[in-house]
């Protein structure tokens, strides 16, 4: 897909490199975006980068060749619960917000999820991260809850998290 300049690409486990250096990059440049830490994810390396490439859908955003951004989508396994599947990790790198890559990467793996027959794909989005629970609104997900003090930054910091939801239509057969 093009976009600008922009091109995505679905990564494979042969692409782990560029997904743990959009992962770390991401962790380093909207820190407080994400559940996880640099310092955490810091020592993961191949075969853990490898098995998240494997266990879900991933694709990075590339500009001039660099990746410059990323989402994920994960298909529950479970038979009641597999017509959802969650959107996360993702991430556009801050210089390039507001060209469109992000939604590019959302309607990327939401296409993926009508492909997948999913029903209904779900997220969680820090609340006051305006510019991606804007991003998600416009895309067609909804805030359906909110988890209160969701994530932990420190002792006694906490941030809550917005519950969104978007209801797929079927493909047409």
């Amino acid at each position: 897909m093009e976009l600008s300049g922009v091109t995505l690409k679905r990564l494979a486990p042969a692409d782990w490199q560029t997904y743990r250096e959009l992962r770390l990059a991401a962790l380093q440049l909207s820190s407080e975006a994400f559940g996880s830490t640099y310092q955490e994810e810091l020592p993961r390396g191949e075969e853990e980068s490898r098995a998240r490439l494997a266990g879900s859908a991933i694709w990075a955003a590339f500009a001039g060749g660099k990746p410059v951004g990323m989402v994920a989508l994960h298909r529950h396994a479970r038979a009641r619960d597999r017509h959802k599947g969650e959107i996360f990790s993702m991430y556009v790198a801050p210089e390039l917000h507001g060209r469109g890559i992000g939604r590019a990467l959302l309607e990327a793996a939401l296409q993926a999820a009508r492909e997948q027959g999913l029903e209904q794909v779900t997220l969680y989005v820090v609340a006051g991260n305006q510019a991606a629970t804007a991003l998600y609104s416009r895309c067609g997900f909804q805030v359906y809850g909110t988890e209160p003090k969701g994530i932990k930054y420190g002792p006694g910091r906490y941030g809550d998290y917005l519950l969104m939801v978007k209801f797929l239509d079927r493909p047409a057969l």
